[in-house]
């Protein structure tokens, strides 16, 4: 089913435990740069949160791409949106941020032509997110985490609840990477 999201103003609300009370409401822009922007995350580094979020003229359309907005230090202020990933033919969808205890911030993702049809891929900043690595598509039959964040296990496994997604038949899968999703 293909939801459209009309012009909208992309708000940010942070979330405390269990009893859902609101600390802070951000705008990250307060004007309509999209015409749908959805299935935003969000990760802490050591100079602030970073969120992601797929966007472009209509959800599916060949120029929906993963943005990012990132927080300033000073005055907390968030900066303009910016591209990081859009593929010529094919929309981007559902990026996954995740940052690691070393302090490297993982930004999955997927690409295809609908859910039925879309790769897998990984790009990874070292520096906060203000540089990422080329994408790395993953293995054939591995997409990584579909919305949620990864869980680290104190082995090291990063565990991504993911799915399988077909023309008649959706099902859920756990996905595991010991080596922090390097392809080999």
């Amino acid at each position: 089913m293909r939801f459209l999201i009309g012009l909208f103003i992309f708000s940010f609300t942070c979330l405390f435990g269990s009893e859902g009370a609101i600390l802070v409401e951000e705008l990250l822009f307060s004007s309509s740069l999209f015409g749908t922007c959805h299935a935003s995350t969000i990760t802490e580094t050591k100079e602030g949160l970073i969120v992601a979020y797929y966007a472009g003229s209509e959800e599916g359309a060949h120029d929906v791409s993963i943005y990012l907005s990132k927080q300033e230090n000073a005055g907390r202020q968030w900066q303009s949106p910016e591209k990081v990933y859009q593929d010529l033919g094919a929309p981007a969808w559902n990026p996954v941020l995740f940052t690691m205890p070393s302090g490297e911030v993982f930004l999955f993702y997927k690409a295809g032509y609908d859910p039925t049809r879309w790769s897998g891929f990984l790009m990874r900043s070292h520096d906060c997110g203000h540089t990422w690595s080329e994408p790395a598509t993953l293995p054939a039959g591995i997409l990584g985490p579909i919305k949620n964040k990864p869980i680290l296990l104190s082995n090291g496994t990063l565990l991504c609840g993911s799915a399988v997604q077909s023309y008649l038949i959706w099902g859920c899968q756990v996905e595991r990477t010991q080596d922090k999703g390097y392809i080999a």
